[in-house]
């Protein structure tokens, strides 16, 4: 069985298979599942029966539980939702703080039933088994600093300045070969904010070597330059650099992706799956984002903040 399945057998036999209609909302195969895996657990006696389960139910909410799921970007929930039968969708946005259901809905093209009357243990593990879909968002206990792997902990915004400075670095190293009036050319259709970023980008990329430059230009070759804006172009092979680094970090990748607009975090995640990896690239995303927050283009108070707030929220036997 899938941890979903599970989940929503444990929660089935928690309140003792009473509420028969949650099956219904299952598709037939998985519902035959669970009445089968359920009957497995008629041989105990009652009390040991609920103590089992609990202790089962605990285990797999302790461990995989998706607290704060309201980091991610709405347009990853209303997709999400979309292929959910109207009462199903009701149900689960029900559970959302009204603002962020606003927003969810907005996106959301299908139509939405009423809410149908379900009992709370039912409503949970409907709601927990949906989160089961995303990479947690929730903070990771231990860390101590801003890391590529903390990325999505950020404002949306300042992700988005992290991002096209990786942008203008890797446009300016695959332009870095180009003769001047095509340089010239390339300049003037940066927006004024990032003229100087690119200029002085060339001049940190001018010893680059032969395969990083390869890498750059293979990259930037695979957006229509042309027909973007240029603060759109540095966005996505931001975008597609950051997601090629993150090949072996699925996990990280995913929530990096949950914290943008859907349509931007599938670059990530496409990035990650088809592109190349240069060497040592972390370790160059890395150095950017510190430089940001040296330079104040991130806050450094907030980001000072967030990393104390982990470290006093940690419990205490876990290092």
């Amino acid at each position: 069985m899938t941890v979903k399945d599970q989940v929503f057998l444990y929660c089935f036999l928690l309140y003792e298979g009473e509420d028969k209609q949650i099956l219904s909302l299952l598709p037939d195969e998985r519902a035959k599942l669970v009445q089968k895996e359920a009957r497995r657990y008629d041989r105990f006696p009652k009390e040991v029966r609920m103590t089992l389960v609990s202790k089962l139910l605990g285990y797999l909410v302790q461990h995989v539980r998706n607290r704060n799921m309201e980091r991610i970007h709405p347009s990853w929930i209303a997709d999400s939702l979309e292929k959910e039968s109207p009462k199903v969708r009701a149900i689960l946005l029900n559970r959302l703080s009204s603002e962020y259901r606003k927003e969810v809905e907005q996106l959301i093209k299908s139509q939405t039933a009423a809410p149908p009357y379900v009992p709370q243990q039912s409503s949970d593990a409907i709601f927990q088994l949906f989160a089961m879909r995303f990479a947690p968002m929730s903070a990771p206990w231990g860390e101590s600093q801003l890391t590529l792997q903390t990325l999505f902990l950020l404002k949306q915004e300042e992700m988005f300045i992290f991002l096209k400075h990786v942008g203008v670095r890797e446009i300016a190293r695959a332009s870095s070969i180009a003769g001047k009036n095509p340089l010239a050319a390339l300049v003037s259709r940066f927006p004024p904010a990032l003229q100087e970023d690119f200029l002085n980008e060339l001049k940190k990329v001018s010893g680059d070597t032969g395969d990083k430059v390869k890498l750059a230009t293979k990259r930037l070759s695979q957006i229509d330059l042309a027909s973007m804006s240029m603060e759109d172009a540095t966005l996505k092979v931001g975008l597609t650099k950051l997601g090629a680094s993150l090949k072996d970090e699925k996990e990280a990748a995913s929530k990096i992706a949950q914290r943008l607009p859907r349509s931007l975090g599938m670059v990530v995640l496409d990035a990650m799956k088809e592109m190349e990896a240069g060497q040592e690239e972390q370790q160059e995303l890395s150095f950017i984002l510190r430089d940001l927050v040296d330079k104040g283009k991130i806050d450094r108070q907030q980001v000072d903040s967030l990393f104390s707030s982990i470290a006093r929220a940690r419990p205490s036997g876990i290092s």
